[in-house]
């Protein structure tokens, strides 16, 4: 292979050109929107629950804030505090640390102590456990649902991934154990993940007067449409043959590439990491430190501080390990996931420098040796030998051909991988016939 570079088409790793929105449902009050990519929109659906929705569905519904609902959720966060302060208090009491030396000073004898202690240890398990349970929506909570027009953040609701695990034999004990499991699962929705997204604008055409309301969940962006007041993502077909795709080799215009853009977002995965303190905070608000801690208030209180001291000093330190074996762990894919590059890309009929994280659905991109693909995309013309190892694990190079301009269905799963480069992958070198005076040597769609 010569050293020039590859031409191919990108597909940006979002799909490929017509426009085409995908169908939603949504309930008749237009609280809640359900993302359905095969379903009839004409079905009824129960949206109480995303528990009762069938599977691959999310429940959207929209809130507002107001004042009063702030106040009374951080009101309700330091009202976990303050059961920790008392149970601290009543404990100090029990030492004599609390008035004048004396144990029991506080609460005048053992039994009174012993009957507060249980009470509020009770009382406060509770609350921290159903503080914990509603970790994810408690926010929402203290918001005011609104239709989705006029909400400022979305709270979308998924069913999570039901996890097989091999199955043996299980006796009664067992089967009843994960009866009731599942029933308990069921009935607190605790197979429901939840994550608030909030509502950001987006400018439409090049003027940038026509604005949208979009969120993205799951690095996908969902468009809001005013009329119908429903979020759709975006998809772009750039044909299902050999030749179709070949028809797109004159690249976009900057209008269409902004509309484009506009829909689908940036070819580009944020990773989010945490900050240090944040990630401590994520690591023990959890149901295992809580048993932990309220197990350790127990010791305490009865006269077994230096155990409890000695445990919880192992447990902090344990989780200080984890978080920092956590965050080095994120930090690294965030390093590796959050790649850009420049690169040259064929608009309004001109070969012009761009980001790799500008690239959309129908982009002529040309590849130079060495270049790091950053889109899923097939070969317009020439050859290349491409690295895939990032992505398969084998070593030995793959080489790619051009599409040929014929009507032969384009199959990326099967044969078509002969045709495809995909992101991740690197260019190790790559071949084609000369365009002409000013053009790349080798591009790709």
């Amino acid at each position: 292979c010569s050293s020039s570079p590859t031409t191919m088409a990108a597909s940006a790793s979002k799909g490929m050109d017509k426009r085409k929105d995908e169908d939603v449902v949504y309930s008749a009050d237009n609280k809640h929107v359900f993302s359905a990519e095969a379903l009839d929109s004409t079905d009824a659906y129960d949206t109480s629950s995303a528990s009762l929705l069938p599977d691959g569905l999310m429940l959207l519904r929209g809130f507002d804030g107001n004042i009063g609902g702030a106040a009374l959720y951080y009101l309700a966060l330091l009202s976990t505090g303050g059961w920790l302060v008392l149970l601290a208090i009543i404990v100090s009491d029990y030492y004599g640390k609390v008035k004048g030396g004396v144990a029991y000073g506080l609460l005048a004898n053992s039994t009174t102590s012993m009957y507060v202690f249980v009470f509020v240890w009770h009382l406060g398990g509770l609350w921290m456990i159903t503080m914990l349970a509603c970790k994810s929506k408690l926010r929402n909570y203290f918001r005011i649902e609104c239709a989705l027009p006029l909400a400022r953040v979305v709270q979308v609701e998924q069913q999570r991934a039901e996890v097989i695990l091999m199955e043996g034999e299980h006796s009664r004990l067992t089967a009843l154990a994960n009866t009731l499991r599942d029933t308990l699962v069921q009935r607190l929705h605790l197979d429901i993940s939840a994550e608030t997204c909030l509502l950001r604008q987006v400018a439409l055409g090049d003027s940038g007067t026509t604005k949208r309301k979009f969120i993205e969940y799951r690095c996908t962006r969902y468009v809001l449409d005013q009329s119908s007041g429903r979020f759709q993502s975006h998809m772009f077909s750039l044909g299902d043959t050999h030749r179709a795709l070949l028809e797109n080799r004159s690249g976009l215009s900057s209008s269409e590439a902004q509309y484009r853009g506009s829909h689908i977002g940036e070819n580009y995965i944020r990773v989010s990491v945490p900050s240090f303190p944040v990630a401590v905070l994520q690591e023990f608000f959890s149901f295992f430190y809580l048993y932990q801690l309220m197990c350790l208030w127990v010791w305490f209180y009865f006269n077994y501080y230096k155990m409890a001291l000695v445990q919880f000093s192992v447990i902090v330190v344990s989780a200080l390990i984890k978080v920092v074996i956590r965050q080095r762990s994120e930090l690294k894919v965030k390093s590796l996931a959050e790649h850009k590059s420049m690169c040259r890309v064929r608009r309004d009929g001109q070969w012009t420098e761009l980001n790799t994280a500008d690239l959309v659905p129908g982009d002529v991109v040309a590849v130079e040796d060495e270049m790091e693909i950053m889109c899923d995309g097939c070969v317009l013309q020439g050859e290349a030998v491409v690295d895939e190892s990032s992505l398969t694990g084998e070593a030995k190079p793959v080489r790619k051909l051009a599409l040929k301009d014929e009507i032969i269905p384009y199959d990326v799963a099967g044969a078509g991988k002969t045709y495809s480069v995909f992101a991740g992958t690197r260019v190790l070198q790559s071949q084609s016939q000369k365009l002409g005076s000013g053009s790349p040597e080798t591009q790709i769609l």
